[in-house]
């Protein structure tokens, strides 16, 4: 098992080095000139071109990457070219407000998803199944920035009943944390419905009716149990999602995370906190995604087979020998 996940640790290398130099290829070629953006209109053009010789952009862009490597190899993202505040520091105090959104909101389409896709698989075709398909279809295609904009409109705009930006008490979590987790909780309520779907017919529930097993014991201790590894995958999977898909609910909401950071960077092209975000936010999915395969492993012995490889079982004779 150490091995698999020393393996997957190991992942984060060409996983780091390929998102990079994506986006530090895009961030190059984004109109805007950065030594303008920050002189302002008034400078001349000699500052302008003087200050972007300080930044290196004069030298050549696989010059400019390869220096970039170097200072994230020793831990270092740079300091910002607006504000000069070092860019590791603002990420150390806005990722944890991200990372909290996006836990809050898997939480939240767990809790909810996960007994509703229960209980319209156990009353299938009924009242309460089409109501709860309809629920999850609906919810789970609806954009997320217009599900923002709608809850704005009503809870803080007509209602007054929500705060519209900020995090300072328990209310400003209502809405981001819904628009957040609505997608995965519409996934989590189909795919929670499937598997039990698939679980309740299969051989070892029939027998366990036949043995006279309460219901609500074959249901919770047998078909659920067994039907949490596609839920897990997929709820997991959107986890990885939610990182990004914060920084259009941090920008509508003016939340102070990660996201609302990134895309102000993006917006001024401050180069060294998109990449220092990115490389955050690369690394969060990877440790994610390594999560998900080991709570795989924990519920399914077959699966941590796969990675630990197939014990070896001695006969009575081998013991004896042995022994």
């Amino acid at each position: 098992m150490w091995k698999y996940i020393i393996k997957r640790l190991f992942m984060l290398i060409p996983v780091v080095i390929g998102v990079t130099f994506l986006v530090f290829f895009i961030m190059n070629i984004k109109p805007g000139d950065p030594g303008r953006m920050v002189l302002g209109l008034d400078a001349s053009q000699e500052v302008v071109d003087a200050y972007n010789t300080k930044l290196g952009l004069d030298q050549p862009y696989l010059v400019r990457y390869a220096q970039f490597l170097s200072s994230l190899l020793h831990g270092d993202f740079g300091n910002s070219w607006y504000g000069g505040d070092p860019v590791i520091d603002n990420i150390k105090q806005m990722f944890p407000v991200t990372l909290k959104i996006a836990v809050l909101a898997i939480i939240f389409a767990t809790v909810v998803g996960v007994p509703i896709g229960m209980l319209s698989a156990v009353k299938q075709y009924s009242l309460v199944d089409r109501i709860a398909s309809i629920f999850a279809m609906v919810i789970a295609s609806t954009p997320s920035f217009w599900l923002c904009l709608l809850l704005l409109m009503i809870f803080s705009v007509h209602l007054g009943w929500l705060p519209s930006y900020g995090l300072t008490t328990w209310k400003h979590y209502i809405m981001p944390v819904f628009v957040l987790g609505a997608n995965t909780l519409g996934i989590c309520i189909r795919m929670t419905r499937t598997s039990m779907l698939e679980e309740v017919r299969q051989d070892y529930v029939r027998t366990a009716r036949a043995k006279g097993m309460k219901e609500d014991r074959v249901i919770i201790k047998h078909a659920l149990f067994n039907s949490l590894i596609p839920v897990i995958t997929a709820v997991g999977t959107n986890f990885s999602l939610l990182l990004g898909a914060t920084v259009y609910v941090e920008s509508i909401f003016a939340l102070p995370g990660l996201g609302n950071y990134l895309i102000k960077a993006v917006n001024a092209k401050d180069i060294p906190i998109v990449m220092g975000c990115i490389v955050v936010l690369a690394i969060a999915t990877v440790l994610i995604n390594l999560l998900i395969d080991l709570l795989h492993s924990a519920i399914d012995p077959r699966i941590k087979a796969q990675y630990v490889g197939p014990m070896k079982i001695k006969t009575k004779k081998e013991e004896k020998t042995n022994g």
